[in-house]
C-alpha cells in the first residue's frame, strides 16, 4: 500500500505539475530571462562603448602626433629670407664704409654714387624684411594655434583615458552581473536535469514490482515532461514574447489536465495494475460487480472474458483502470491458483452428525488429495505471499445451527481450474454416501426431491 501511495504521488506530480509548474516557472523564468537578457544587453552596450572610446583615443593620439610633428612652410620661407638678408646686410655695411670714406675725402660725386647704392641696397633689404615679417606673423599665428590644439588634444586624451577606465569598471560590473544571472539560469537548467535524473531513480526504485514495459513507459514520460520544462525555460530566456505566453500555456495545461483527469487516473491505474497487488493477462479477477478472465490490459482500459458459474459466458467486460482506486481487486489466480472453497449441506435433526462429518471429511480428502499434496509442497510460499496458515491446508468440517435443521459445512483448499468439477464430485459422492448412511439431507423448497438438498456452494473465502 505504501508503494502504491508513493507511485500515485509521483504520477500525480508528473501529470498535474505541468500546469502549476509552468505557471511558477513562467514567473521565475520571466524574471530570470529578463535579468539574463538585460545583463547581456548591458554588457554588449558597455563593450561597444568601450570600443568607441578606444577608437576615439586612437584618433586623438594620431591628431596629437600630427600636431607635434607639423612642419610650417612659413618657417621655411623665414629661414630662406634670413639667408638672403644676411649677405645684403654685409654688403650694406661695406657700402656704408665706402660712403663714410668718401665723405671724409670730400669727394661729393663718389659720395653721391655710394649713397645711391646704399639706398638701393636698403630698399632690397626692407623688401625682404617686409616679406619676412609677413611670414613671421603667419608662423606665430599657426604656432599659437598648434599649441592650443596640442593642449586641447592632451586634455581630451586625458578625459578619454579616464572614461575608458570608468568603462572598464562598468564592463567588469556588467560582466559580473551577467555571469551571476547566467549561472542562475544554468543552475535552474541543472536543477531540472537533476530533477529528471532523481525522479527517474525514484521511479525505478518504487516500480520494482511493475513490469519492464510499464517502468520504461513511466521513465520515458518522466524524461518527456522534464525536457518540455527545460525547453520552455530556454525559450523563455531566449524569446521574451514566449514568456508572455506561458501563463496562457499554464492555464491551458491545467484545463486540459482537469478535462482528462479520468484518463489520467486510468493511466496511473495502469501502473498500479502492473504491481504485485495488481493482475496480469490470464488472471481471473473480481472487481466491483465484474468477474472474468483478464484478456487485455491497456493503458486506460482492461478487458475481461466474463465468467458465469465458473464458465466463460462469451461476453466481454471492459472497465476503466481507474476502478482500481474505487473498488477492491480480488485476484482469484494470485496465490498460485489456489483458493479456499466451502460447501454446505442441510441435515435432518435426527441425523448421525458424527458419521456425516466423518463421511464428508473423508470424501474431501480422497477427491482432493492431489491438490492437498501440491499445496503442501509450497505451503511456505502460500503462507508468505498469501497469508495462508499451514493448518488451513487440512480440510475442516463443522456444524452450525439452522432454523430448518442442522447445517453441515466444510472448508478446504482447491485449485482454481478444478473448482467447479471438484465441488460437483464432492457433492455427488456425499449425496451417494448419504443414501447409504444414518443421516438425511434436506432440500428446502422442493418437495419432489425425496428430501435431498443438493450442494449449495457459498462464496469462497478467497486468498488475497
Amino acid at each position: 500500500m505504501k508503494k502504491r501511495i508513493i507511485l500515485l504521488g509521483i504520477f500525480s506530480l508528473l501529470f498535474s505539475s505541468y500546469g502549476a509548474q509552468a505557471s511558477g516557472i513562467s514567473l521565475t523564468s520571466e524574471s530570470s530571462a529578463e535579468n539574463v537578457r538585460g545583463a547581456f544587453r548591458m554588457v554588449t552596450k558597455a563593450w561597444g562603448d568601450f570600443q568607441d572610446l578606444n577608437e576615439r583615443l586612437r584618433e586623438k593620439n594620431i591628431s596629437l602626433e600630427f600636431e607635434k610633428n607639423l612642419s610650417f612652410p612659413s618657417l621655411i620661407e623665414i629661414n630662406r629670407l634670413e639667408k638672403e638678408i644676411a649677405p645684403l646686410d654685409e654688403e650694406l655695411e661695406e657700402l656704408q664704409d665706402f660712403f663714410a670714406e668718401s665723405s671724409r675725402a670730400g669727394d661729393e660725386e663718389e659720395e653721391s654714387t655710394w649713397a645711391d647704392l646704399i639706398h638701393i641696397k636698403v630698399q632690397a633689404i626692407e623688401s625682404l624684411q617686409e616679406e619676412k615679417s609677413f611670414y613671421d606673423e603667419t608662423y606665430q599665428t599657426r604656432k599659437t594655434k598648434q599649441q592650443t590644439n596640442i593642449r586641447q588634444l592632451t586634455d581630451e586624451i586625458s578625459d578619454l583615458e579616464e572614461e575608458i577606465q570608468k568603462q572598464k569598471q562598468l564592463i567588469q560590473t556588467q560582466v559580473s552581473r551577467f555571469l551571476t544571472n547566467f549561472l542562475l539560469f544554468f543552475g535552474i537548467i541543472l536543477i531540472l536535469f537533476l530533477g529528471r535524473t532523481i525522479f527517474g531513480r525514484i521511479i525505478s526504485r518504487v516500480t520494482l514490482s511493475v513490469t519492464e514495459h510499464r517502468r520504461e513507459t513511466l521513465l520515458k514520460l518522466n524524461r518527456i515532461i522534464f525536457n518540455v520544462l527545460i525547453g520552455i525555460f530556454i525559450l523563455g530566456v531566449l524569446f521574451s514574447q514566449f514568456v508572455n505566453l506561458l501563463p496562457f500555456v499554464a492555464i491551458l495545461g491545467t484545463g486540459l489536465a482537469f478535462a482528462v483527469r479520468d484518463a489520467i487516473s486510468s493511466f496511473i491505474g495502469w501502473f498500479i495494475i502492473g504491481t504485485d497487488r495488481g493482475y496480469r493477462v490470464g488472471d481471473i479477477i473480481e472487481i466491483g460487480d465484474a468477474r472474468g478472465k483478464v484478456q487485455e490490459i491497456g493503458p486506460f482500459l482492461t478487458m475481461l472474458h466474463e465468467i458465469d458459474s465458473e464458465d466463460e459466458s462469451g461476453k466481454m467486460i471492459t472497465f476503466a483502470n481507474k476502478m482500481v482506486f474505487e473498488h477492491e481487486i480480488i485476484n482469484l489466480s494470485r496465490c498460485y491458483h489456489f483458493l479456499m472453497e466451502s460447501v454446505s449441506f442441510l441435515l435432518a435433526p435426527n441425523s448421525d452428525l458424527k458419521e456425516a462429518k466423518t463421511s464428508l471429511l473423508t470424501i474431501i480428502k480422497k477427491e482432493n488429495l492431489s491438490t492437498f499434496e501440491e499445496a503442501e509442497k509450497i505451503s511456505s510460499k502460500l503462507q508468505k505471499h498469501c497469508g495462508l496458515n499451514p493448518n488451513k491446508l487440512i480440510p475442516e468440517v463443522w456444524i452450525e445451527p439452522d432454523p430448518h435443521g442442522i447445517k453441515l459445512k466444510a472448508s478446504f483448499i482447491i485449485k482454481l481450474e478444478e473448482r467447479k468439477r471438484m465441488v460437483q464430485r464432492i457433492t455427488e459422492t456425499f449425496l451417494s454416501a448419504a443414501q447409504r448412511s444414518k443421516f438425511q439431507l434436506l432440500f428446502l423448497g422442493d418437495k419432489n426431491n425425496h428430501g435431498l438438498k443438493s450442494a449449495r456452494p457459498h462464496k469462497e473465502d478467497h486468498l488475497h
